[in-house]
């Protein structure tokens, strides 16, 4: 009794695992042919195509980077040529010390207060120091809602190419980085510092602002050209030297002149005509109203005679070999910069050649291989794109 009891038992059991296995061997075959039917196989990349598409990709780069080269090279050979003499000129640039008093003590009128300028100084100076702490940089920064909001929608420009929106300043000072906060930071208080609205909306100003941010761009590659030059040194030099021209529209707004006798920027004919008019010229200009900001004497003597190449031998200068590379560093800087511009701003700007009593100061083999580099290229590119990212339009 007990035997026939315990076979059926087992057949019950044996049915139900039979059962079982089939269901899940169906289950299993409706899932692949569910994957091979309605998700097709994504095979991957075979390595030739993949070497392929990334090669397609820099050539791609390459190919858009050529033209500027060329146009960079060319420029740099006639920048780099020997021109002889430095030609009939009108009126040589002032210097500070050759100044009537009552000059100086009017353009300071007419400049205005700096004090926003101060404070542009002193929070670039925080961010010259490789300890700062980036709280406390952020918690003054939020204090200024101009500044912020250049700062936030610089960072969520297409130079970075962020798919998420970039809302806090923390986060906005970790994609952009220090130098390019620098730059914001200074234009935002040319911008608060700037009496009318149309001299900080005119495109002609912001293509100069562009080109400061160039020429500051440009000394930081050039060091690598020099021995014993301080990069953060020639950034601070390439976004402030020509902010005399910034404060041009204030020193004639009395006077009855065509205000593109600036014209081209850079042209010693242009500068020597400032000259003519005022009595003084922009680099001048910009010196005074630096005076007592906190910059230190050998930026404000570099700032007021950056021209100086463009008028005097080397031999002419009585300073420290250090301050006559910075000068030939920031002279290169300014003409290179000029080689970046748009199409349709090129008559806005004046090329002028180094004389060859600088050369000696400078490798210009280094100076042509720094800029025939195609990254180097592309990021001067780039910060074309960043700064039309903050500037007013």
């Amino acid at each position: 009794m007990i035997l026939p009891i315990i076979l059926i038992f087992a057949l019950l059991v044996g049915l139900i695992i039979f059962v079982l296995r089939s269901t899940d061997f169906e289950h299993k075959q409706a899932e692949f042919v569910e994957r091979s039917v309605i998700q097709p196989e994504r095979r991957p990349l075979s390595v030739k195509t993949a070497i392929h598409a990334a090669a397609s990709q820099k050539s791609e780069k390459t190919d858009n980077i050529e033209p500027l080269k060329s146009t960079v090279l060319e420029g740099l050979n006639y920048i780099t040529s020997n021109p002889k003499g430095n030609g009939s000129i009108p009126q040589m640039p002032h210097e500070l010390g050759q100044l009537n008093q009552d000059i100086v003590d009017s353009i300071k009128w007419q400049v205005g207060d700096m004090k926003e300028f101060t404070s542009a100084h002193e929070m670039s100076l925080m961010l010259d120091d490789p300890n700062v702490n980036m709280s406390n940089v952020a918690k003054r920064i939020s204090s200024d809602p101009v500044l912020s909001n250049k700062i936030l929608r610089a960072a969520n420009s297409a130079y970075f190419g962020s798919r998420m929106a970039i809302d806090s300043i923390n986060h906005a000072l970790a994609v952009l980085g220090l130098i390019n906060i620098k730059s914001i930071l200074f234009y935002s208080m040319l911008s608060k510092q700037s009496c009318h609205e149309q001299e900080h909306t005119n495109p002609i100003y912001r293509s100069l602002w562009n080109h400061s941010v160039l020429t500051a761009r440009c000394g930081v590659y050039l060091a690598d050209a020099f021995e014993g030059l301080n990069k953060g040194r020639l950034y601070t030099l390439g976004l402030l030297h020509d902010f005399g021209e910034f404060f041009m529209p204030r020193v004639i707004r009395k006077k009855q002149v065509d205000r593109d006798f600036m014209l081209p920027f850079g042209d010693k004919e242009s500068i020597a005509g400032e000259e003519q008019l005022l009595g003084v010229n922009h680099a001048v200009i910009g010196r005074i109203a630096f005076e007592g900001c906190g910059l230190s004497e050998q930026i404000l003597r570099l700032i007021e005679i950056h021209h100086f190449p463009s008028f005097y031998s080397k031999g002419y200068l009585s300073m420290k070999e250090e301050d006559k590379k910075y000068l030939t560093a920031i002279f290169l800087a300014n003409q290179i910069a000029k080689l970046f511009v748009d199409e349709d701003e090129k008559k806005l700007y004046a090329v002028q050649p180094l004389p060859s009593s600088y050369h000696d100061l400078v490798s210009l083999h280094k100076v042509k291989n720094i800029f025939s580099d195609n990254h180097v290229l592309s990021e001067i590119v780039k910060t074309k794109t960043l700064t039309q990212s903050y500037v007013r339009s």
